[in-house]
């Protein structure tokens, strides 16, 4: 959240011309609506969200990401504190992620999967276009123990994630596959 507070003062359009006091409203601007990411601005960003409890969910990438080189972490945390790091060790990190897609007309779902002390993340977009009203819903699915808990995402997110189908080996065990990995 990014908020000025003025000294109770009306300030003029014509007053934020005069005397060079432009200059601070846009630098503030530009800080105030910055995208919010957990990634450094030496990666890439490949799904960034605000849930609606005020926290980020970002996955991020070396900008040399492939199969045998770079790497991939997800994130969630805030930029003060970042919560939970996954993998912590960069080297060969993208072998601990699966991606999963499937499409058909009026529904598309892709799941970007790990698991961390036996707990399942899954980075999901889930789009339903033939029910009403349509399902467009993005966040993190968590499974503990056999139970789902999911976190939404509060607006449309930054996201890539088909980006990651050719470094992130698919999930066959995911039903979306249907049993097989192209």
């Amino acid at each position: 959240m990014c908020s000025v507070i003025l000294k109770r003062k009306v300030i003029t359009i014509k007053s934020l011309f005069s005397n060079c006091s432009l200059v601070p409203f846009i630098l503030l601007l530009s800080v105030c609506v910055k995208a919010q990411t957990l990634c450094t601005s030496t990666e890439n960003s490949y799904f960034d969200c605000e849930t609606k409890n005020g926290k980020q969910v970002s996955v991020c990438g070396s900008k040399d990401l492939s199969k045998t080189v770079g790497y991939l972490q997800y994130r969630f945390g805030n930029s003060e504190k970042i919560e939970l790091e996954f993998p912590l060790e960069k080297k060969e990190s993208s072998k601990k992620f699966f991606y999963t897609h499937y499409f058909r007309p009026q529904t598309d779902y892709t799941n970007l999967s790990f698991t961390n002390s036996g707990v399942e993340y899954s980075v999901f977009h889930s789009y339903i276009g033939d029910e009403k009203p349509i399902v467009n819903e993005w966040g993190v699915t968590i499974g503990v123990k056999g139970k789902d808990h999911r976190v939404f995402c509060k607006t449309q997110p930054k996201q890539s994630l088909d980006d990651l189908k050719g470094f992130v080996s698919c999930d066959k065990d995911d039903a979306l596959s249907l049993g097989s990995c192209p």
